[in-house]
């Protein structure tokens, strides 16, 4: 009999002992048994359903039922136990982190063509929280933060048109740009105009300088001054021009013409020439300043009717001295060339005689008194008694 009882007493003991163990275990507050209310802080009670859309952390009202458990808090969720339900997770990242998709880790952002300004954010399974895209065409610096951290390559000699955009457009002539990474958020990706004697053509990452060394030049502040190497200016005085691409300004020489002008640079310039006749000028700036020469001759005049002759029949000829004088193709004499040429006085070669006279070498003489018995008096026009 006494061994019975001291059975009895060991089994109601261990019954006692295994019930309560049951009852305070996992967080359970069980007024009776398997009738619960209350979860302890890491779970939730499974009053609280499966769609999850509808815990947000709200309180459920349960009163004992038979079959009510606490379970365990999923990943992404707090419990703060109960009769709570879950609640998302808050996650902070900091700037240059974001919380990808069903994590509830920070991930730092590498090449993703994206930048982080750190936040917090709540759980999600489907989207990537904290990480904002870079514009088109844009990628960003590892553990970027901000817009100002996204950048696109560009060739050098091009420039983005708009803040942000990925239209790239080549440098206008006459400007450049060296650029090859620009900012998003970058307002002065521009080409600039090329300074003081220096060009460029289209799509320049740098200028070219003007030849100096041979008096090419440009300025002024617009592309348009500074457009291709034909912006680089000589100025030729009048008498000068090039004559071969880049160089120097030279005589026209003689007997060509040219005004002052100017003359860009890989070109030439050409020289004019004289008017026939007006060539043999030094070289000048107009038409109008073209020389020639031209002759003056001098003339032929009569002599004088030999003394007692009645007429001159026939002149000798002589030979006059000429002169030469230069004139301007523009119609005046170039002073101090101007002369006078030398006439020539012709000789009788043959007369005839007045009366009482005779001809004898071009000359009329005196012819004998007919009271000398030997020539009767001459007619006139008598070459001889």
């Amino acid at each position: 009999m006494g061994k019975s009882l001291r059975f009895l007493r060991f089994f109601a003991f261990l019954f006692v002992v295994i019930f309560t163990s049951n009852a305070f275990s996992a967080g359970y507050d069980c007024p009776e048994y398997k009738k619960y209310i209350s979860c302890t802080n890491g779970y939730y009670l499974s009053d609280c359903g499966t769609d999850s859309a509808n815990w947000n952390g709200h309180q459920v009202v349960s009163s004992p039922a038979a079959g009510n458990t606490c379970i365990k808090c999923p990943t992404g969720y707090d419990c703060s136990g109960g009769a709570a339900c879950p609640s998302k997770k808050k996650i902070t990242c900091s700037p240059g982190y974001y919380l990808p998709a069903n994590s509830t880790r920070c991930v730092y952002i590498s090449f993703e063509a994206s930048y982080c300004p750190g936040g917090t954010f709540y759980f999600d399974t489907e989207k990537d929280q904290g990480k904002e895209a870079c514009p088109e065409g844009y990628y960003n610096t590892p553990g970027a933060t901000s817009l100002y951290e996204c950048w696109i390559q560009i060739e050098p000699g091009h420039y983005v048109k708009t803040p942000g955009g990925n239209e790239v457009l080549p440098c206008a002539p006459g400007t450049y740009n060296n650029d090859v990474d620009v900012r998003a958020t970058d307002t002065n990706s521009i080409c600039s105009v090329c300074p003081e004697n220096s060009y460029s053509d289209e799509g320049a990452a740098s200028c070219t300088s003007c030849n100096t060394e041979n008096g090419y030049h440009n300025s002024g502040t617009s592309e348009s001054d500074h457009a291709n190497e034909a912006s680089c200016k000589l100025q030729c005085n009048g008498a000068e021009y090039v004559s071969i691409p880049g160089g120097v300004c030279v005589s026209v020489g003689t007997g060509y013409y040219k005004e002052a002008h100017l003359v860009s640079q890989g070109t030439t310039s050409t020289r004019n020439q004289c008017p026939i006749a007006y060539q043999i000028g030094d070289p000048t700036d107009s038409e109008d300043k073209c020389i020639g020469s031209f002759p003056k001759m001098g003339t032929q005049e009569n002599g004088e009717i030999p003394e007692n002759c009645a007429t001159v029949e026939a002149w000798n000829s002589c030979q006059p001295q000429s002169c030469s004088y230069q004139q301007y193709y523009g119609g005046s004499i170039v002073p101090g060339t101007d002369c006078e040429p030398t006439n020539c006085t012709k000789t009788p070669q043959s007369v005839t005689a007045n009366s009482g006279y005779y001809v004898e070498n071009a000359s009329c003489k005196s012819c004998s008194a007919a009271t000398s018995g030997e020539f009767p008096l001459s007619l006139a026009g008598n070459s001889d008694s």
